[in-house]
């Protein structure tokens, strides 16, 4: 079994392939790191971790986000960076304690429009080295105020976009 010693569990650089099962049972844990593994998925059980603060999965092939990430509401920080992730759930506007966000080299081509929820928490929102066109580049490099900015200003025309399949372009 695993031991998950202070809340604590680090699994980092073990090549593990997928999330072990038994970390589900340890519904206590408040840190989970498994970064820099060959993670291409983790489980949707993963929702079920609701006193987790901090998620390391940085150095993966994760390609997306489980929308159960959405229940883990006493996330402060989730570091993702260097994995494949071409989609962000919209439920992580539902993390309305997260202060840090590290998806830089990344697929992203998009941020959700819910990220906006989390204007007054977010400090620290990392999305450099991603091909993503909205918000569009001149509003990324204005940083994080700018990007919240946007995506609510935005929202309500950019989710109406995606339905008649339309793109959003502003210069």
């Amino acid at each position: 079994g695993i031991n998950a010693e202070y809340g604590r569990l680090f699994l980092g650089q073990n090549k593990l392939a997928t999330v072990p099962a038994e970390i589900r049972g340890l519904k206590q844990l408040e840190e989970l790191d498994v970064s820099n593994n060959e993670i291409s998925d983790l489980p949707d059980e993963i929702g079920e971790m609701t006193l987790l603060q901090k998620l390391v999965i940085s150095g993966n092939q994760l390609k997306k986000l489980p929308h159960s990430i959405g229940n883990l509401t006493n996330l402060t920080s989730i570091e993702a960076k260097s994995n494949e992730i071409s989609i962000l759930p919209a439920e992580i506007g539902n993390l309305r304690q997260l202060s840090k966000l590290d998806l830089s080299f990344n697929m992203l081509t998009e941020l959700p429009w819910d990220l906006h929820h989390l204007a007054g928490t977010i400090k620290i929102l990392e999305v450099g080295n991603n091909p993503i066109v909205i918000p569009p580049r001149p509003v990324l490099n204005k940083g994080t105020p700018a990007i919240m900015a946007y995506l609510k200003e935005n929202e309500k025309e950019g989710r109406k976009a995606k339905v008649s399949g339309l793109s959003l372009i502003h210069i």
